[in-house]
């Protein structure tokens, strides 16, 4: 055979006379005083050294530095058989090649001189590089600081060189994101005899490697200044298994945070995966997130660190059944175990001592939010427990926000499982969708900072009203909130047929309760409001959707008689199906002064039995804006009072407030008199199919001094049946600010003045 050689690679003829071509990276002979790097172009690629001005790197005692301007001085060899450049600036045009002929190249780089501080594909303004680079091939002698082939996807190989990288400041994305990658050279960061290993930032280094199998266990024995593993391993979606000693020789460690988060078929943690690692403050925030082959946390795995955080360290290790007692032991410098054991499905029992963290008294833990989301929900799962004394140390927590969120099969609380937290303010969602059947008396009386009760234990199921102490909230005199829009209301859905009182006294201590938003929104058995529920909490501001889809029957005149800063009933009784009595001085202050309430928005809507409105329902609400949607299918109403709005003069939305009142035969006079400030009453009167008459003058006051929208306003089906209206109608489309019709009178072909009617008003 033939041996033939161009500039790309070898060649040799077979038997037939045939070129074959030998693959390059069997070819090229590394040399150990360059830097050697393949790359693979097309014909005509041009490609760019990525070498940066800068770079900021995180030293030996943990803080960032920058390198400041780098000098450059370095030869290129493009591998092509151009002439070699010589290159002193990190912006050199020379550092630009565009290669003739496709094919695969070796590019060396000597600098005699250490003079080769940065390579960094990291860096956007050198993205083209990234999918050309193919194999390293020598670390060389030519002073690199700076490594990164980050996203570099085609790069297959490592030099097998030991102690070649003993000048580099940082491997902070390393190789992140090299997807083709499979192996890491052993040695890859060893110290030579006379000189260390500097690094101490490993952040991403090897992050997304999808290929990667196995970690050498010494790959780190000489990184004694390693201080940063934030995310190193981390979407490893290959590795098994973790090395016992991958890190015994990194004391001072402060990261390990998402370390191997993603490794999902990791399926065991070494015990003394951080015996030595004991620097106080270090972060293990996610350091097993999704590792979702794993079933159990060994005994003593962080017996030695001291953490500053374990948020996330297990969240959504799926496969997690068991963690052993007092796992954080100790553990007095950490601030949060916020999502630790996060969407753990198959976690069942929370073993006694996990969070006995103090040491003398002392500990740093503020939150506990989402700790145990999700936790025990898998089928596998029978009951979620937790233990009597679980936060007896977290004295200082200041958060339980959506702590057991969705563990639907946690079905009791320990009693006093609050009683040394004392600075808890947030109790939002903590118990949500949860099984209790009671609440353990006296569950919160110790946690008098508290704020916030939104949506504490909304969606459960089997809560009942036998189950709620009458003084549950009797020393949270602090409380502003039992509900908000992002989390609902503290007895949301709570559904049980048994769920049907609600314990007079309960409000009775939270004088500085602002919101009770949808308080019980959805508790679909609750027959009845107690009298005075609300009697002391004078300065509440809404009670948006509190009542929505119950089965109260009727509404007595002492609901809100001393709530004057009310300004939002909007959806309070709306989907009340069963309501059919409310009485006229339902929305009276005490002594009938005037409220403060603006949206009436949906207030009624869906009552379908409601058999009548009061005439004077409003007469107090002279700062009532809204009223789009409040009486909305209501459909069991005759007639709607005149005076109905006759105090309420500054309304501004009546938006489908009357829609679908199919058995209302008349519009009365004078409903909308005075209302100037109205601009919207799109679907307002949608669907009178009975409607026979209407005044002439029911518009007269309203889109004098604005646009108004009457889209839909009086539109009826096509069922000629349902046209029975054959007055005329006004002509709200001479109306001035140019009125908005869309169907105002759609399919109304009876009226006398059809023929007149806009084309886009019917």
């Amino acid at each position: 055979m033939k041996i033939f050689k161009n500039a790309n690679s070898k060649f040799l003829r077979n038997a037939d006379g045939k070129l074959l071509k030998i693959r390059p990276e069997d070819t090229f002979e590394p040399n150990p005083d360059l830097f050697q790097f393949v790359v693979e172009v097309d014909e005509g690629q041009s490609i760019t050294l990525p070498t940066p001005n800068s770079f900021v790197y995180y030293n030996q005692v943990g803080g960032y530095v920058n390198s400041g301007n780098l000098i450059y001085d370095y030869v290129v060899d493009w591998g092509d058989n151009t002439a070699t450049v010589n290159i002193t600036s990190y912006n050199s045009p020379d550092a630009i090649h565009v290669y003739q002929n496709a094919g695969k190249y070796l590019i060396s780089i000597a600098s005699t001189t250490q003079k080769f501080p940065a390579f960094d594909c990291s860096l956007s303004a050198y993205s083209d590089i990234r999918l050309l680079i193919t194999n390293v091939i020598s670390w060389g002698n030519v002073g690199l600081k700076r490594v990164s082939f980050a996203s570099c996807t085609a790069l297959t190989t490592l030099p097998e060189q030991r102690s070649k990288l003993t000048t580099l400041l940082t491997a902070n994305s390393f190789c992140s994101g090299c997807t083709s990658l499979t192996t890491i050279p052993y040695g890859t960061f060893f110290a030579t005899e006379t000189e260390e290993i500097v690094i101490s930032d490993f952040t991403n280094a090897f992050y997304n490697n999808a290929k990667l199998r196995t970690i050498h266990s010494t790959i780190f024995k000489d990184a004694f200044y390693a201080r940063n593993f934030q995310g190193t391993f981390g979407t490893c979606g290959k590795i098994t298994a973790i090395p016992e000693v991958l890190f015994s020789s990194c004391p001072n460690v402060t990261s390990f945070a998402s370390t191997f988060q993603n490794c999902y078929l990791i399926e065991s943690i070494p015990a003394g995966l951080f015996e030595f690692n004991t620097y106080q403050g270090c972060n293990f925030s996610s350091t097993f997130y999704s590792c979702t082959s794993v079933t159990f946390v060994p005994a003593g795995l962080f017996d030695n660190v001291k953490s500053i955080s374990f948020s996330s360290t297990f969240y959504n290790c799926t496969n997690l059944e068991t963690i052993p007692s007092y796992l954080f032991k100790y553990q007095q410098y950490c601030t949060s175990f916020s999502q630790t054991f996060s969407l753990c499905r198959k976690l069942q029992i929370i073993p006694v001592g996990v969070f006995d963290v103090s040491v003398d008294g002392v500990n740093s833990c503020t939150s506990m939010a989402y700790t145990f989301q999700y936790c025990g929900t898998d089928a596998s799962v029978t009951d979620f427990n937790i233990p009597s004394g679980l936060f007896d140390d977290l004295y200082k927590v200041t958060s339980f926000y959506r702590t057991f969120y969705q563990c639907s099969k946690f079905s009791g609380i320990p009693s006093g499982l609050f009683n040394n937290c004392v600075s808890v303010t947030d109790f939002r969602t903590t118990f949500y969708n949860n099984a209790h059947t009671s609440i353990p008396i006296g569950l919160f009386d110790n946690c008098t900072e508290v704020t916030n009760f939104s949506g504490t234990f909304s969606n459960n199921s089997e809560l009942t009203s036998d189950g709620i102490p009458d003084f549950l909230f009797e020393n949270n005199i602090k409380v502003i909130n039992f509900g908000e829009s992002s989390s609902g209301g503290v007895f949301q859905n709570c559904s049980n047929v048994d769920f049907t009182y609600i314990p007079a006294t309960i409000f009775r201590a939270n004088s500085n309760v602002s919101s009770f938003y949808a308080a019980f929104y959805g508790c679909t058995h609750l027959e009845s409001i107690p009298t005075d529920l609300l009697r002391y909490n004078t300065v509440a501001t809404t009670v948006y959707n509190m009542f929505y889809n119950t089965s109260i029957t009727s509404l007595s005149a002492n609901v809100f008689q001393y709530n004057r800063s009310i300004t939002d009933v909007s959806g309070c009784f709306s989907n009340c199906s069963l309501l059919t009595t409310i009485d006229e001085g339902l929305f009276d202050t005490y002594q009938q002064q005037t409220n403060a309430i603006v949206s009436f928005a949906s207030v009624f809507s869906g009552c379908s039995l409601l058999a009548s409105i009061p005439a004077n329902l409003f007469q107090y609400c002279v700062n009532a804006k809204i009223f789009n949607n409040a009486f909305y299918n209501c459909i069991a109403l005759t007639s709607i009072p005149a005076t109905l709005f006759s105090t309420t003069t500054i309304i501004e939305n009546l938006a489908y407030c009357f829609y679908n009142l199919q058995m209302v035969t008349t519009i009365p006079t004078g409903i909308f008199a005075g209302l100037t400030q109205v601009s919207n009453l799109s679907y307002c009167f949608f669907s009178w199919n009975a409607l026979t008459s209407m005044p002439v003058t029911l518009f007269d006051d309203i889109g004098l001094n604005r646009t108004v929208n009457f889209s839909y306003c009086l539109y009826i089906s096509t069922t000629a049946t349902y046209n029975n209206y054959t007055g005329a109608v006004t002509e709200l489309w001479n109306k001035p600010y140019s009125p908005l019709g869309t169907h105002c009178f759609g399919n109304r072909t009876a009226v006398s003045n059809y023929a007149n009617i806009p084309a886009d008003w019917k």
